[in-house]
């Protein structure tokens, strides 16, 4: 459903965007971990909620819960954070457009996978009108339990 996919895009900046998400606060900010997101990709007919974080292994077990808690609590933010989001990847979607290839990839791949042409302000217009209600009306369809934890470590 189209509206959900933009319910993912704006929850998954709140949880976990390079900066003032979330993982960014819990593990970036505090030392816990270098690097740390969240992740909404669409695929063909699909797509995944993933969370990464790049930390030293002895911080591994700590980060991983706190990854787990946020992806687990999906549904605990407020509006302030949804406003946020919103405001963020607009912004971005816009900066992106003044990309003659950004914009011509973001439409090839529309009309690839989905078969239209959206254009910039429908794309807009359709994170605006995301709201708590869609968002939880996608966690509710595609919940992001259980989670799958994988972990890769340096050999030693």
């Amino acid at each position: 459903m189209e509206s959900e996919r933009y319910a993912m895009q704006v929850l998954s900046c709140i949880m976990g965007d390079s900066d003032g998400s979330r993982a960014y606060w819990e593990l970036v900010d505090k030392g816990l971990a270098e690097s740390a997101s969240v992740d909404a990709d669409e695929m063909d007919r699909t797509g995944l909620i993933y969370a990464y974080a790049g930390a030293d292994p002895e911080k591994i077990a700590q980060v991983t819960q706190i990854l787990q808690r946020i992806m687990l609590t999906a549904k605990e933010f407020s509006d302030d954070d949804l406003t946020r989001a919103i405001t963020k990847l607009r912004t971005r979607l816009v900066l992106q457009g003044e990309s003659s290839m950004r914009r011509l990839m973001a439409i090839g791949t529309d009309w690839i996978y989905r078969g239209e042409y959206t254009t910039l302000d429908e794309e807009l217009a359709r994170l605006k009108a995301v709201n708590r209600e869609g968002i939880y009306q996608a966690l509710d369809r595609y919940n992001l339990s259980p989670l799958t934890v994988v972990t890769l470590l340096p050999e030693s």
